[in-house]
């Protein structure tokens, strides 16, 4: 077996990139939803050695701002209002968000008394989880085309997506493979978008139960090797999909 090279570092920049959010509406689309949900945010100062629990109230768009809850001790409050710059952590969808501003400043807000900080430029939204799927769209469905042994192809519906993978329909249930077949050649259907082309791998085949729908398989696959620019649409498409379905909004074609 040949032995597994241990990541470089250039390796872990060049992965963390892929997770950055750099668009102002993908941006302001996360931070308004950790402000609806009233989700924790840890802000740290001072090179990590001081930091507060906040929530964020509001963001700011036409002042670039964010509104922060001041944390409960008030020395480290007047702390932090004398740092440059801050890290934030908190947790998205049970995803990990960071994000860099600064400096931080006091101000009234609704009648409080509040801390704001500029709306960062960029913000990093890590998907811990490489097979976290969300449900691809009814009103815009997914199609999938594989490629069987025999050269014949079958086309089915896409039931959820994500970052690593994606999982399919059969209201038939004709489909015949062994778990770890290779598709190759495979092509993702998106709505007003070019098909994109794909290696797919069978790692699961189940029935969905028969209590809520009529009987039908449901087929997991994984991404074997995509291509780095196919890998980086699908992210960014999960990305969107996930920010669309937590606001409600009908889902639009990804650019």
């Amino acid at each position: 077996m040949e032995k597994q090279q241990p990541e470089s570092r250039s390796d872990r920049i060049e992965a963390q990139q892929q997770y950055l959010l750099h668009s102002p509406y993908e941006i302001e689309t996360v931070l308004r939803d950790l402000a609806r949900r009233a989700e924790l945010i840890s802000v740290y100062f001072d090179e990590g050695k001081g930091y507060i629990l906040t929530t964020l109230l509001s963001v700011l768009r036409e002042r670039r701002l964010l509104v922060l809850e001041p944390g409960a001790d008030p020395v480290m409050n007047q702390t932090l209002l004398q740092a440059e710059r801050v890290n934030c952590i908190a947790r998205h969808q049970d995803i990990s968000v960071r994000f860099s501003s600064g400096p931080v400043s006091q101000a009234r807000y609704q009648g409080q008394s509040v801390l704001v900080v500029p709306i960062p430029d960029s913000l990093f939204r890590l998907q811990r989880r490489e097979y976290y799927r969300v449900n691809t769209p009814l009103a815009l469905p997914l199609i999938c085309q594989l490629q069987q042994a025999d050269a014949s192809l079958i086309r089915l519906p896409v039931a959820d997506i994500s970052a690593g993978g994606l999982a399919l329909h059969d209201p038939t249930m004709g489909f015949e493979a062994e778990i770890g077949t290779l598709f190759k050649d495979s092509r993702l259907l998106i709505p007003d978008e070019v098909p994109l082309a794909l290696d797919l791998r069978l790692c699961s085949v189940y029935m969905l139960g028969e209590e809520q729908h009529p009987p039908q398989l449901k087929l997991g696959f994984a991404y074997e090797k995509p291509a780095p620019e196919t890998a980086g649409y699908l992210r960014r498409y999960v990305t969107r999909l996930q920010l669309k379905q937590s606001k409600g909004d009908k889902l639009t074609p990804a650019s």
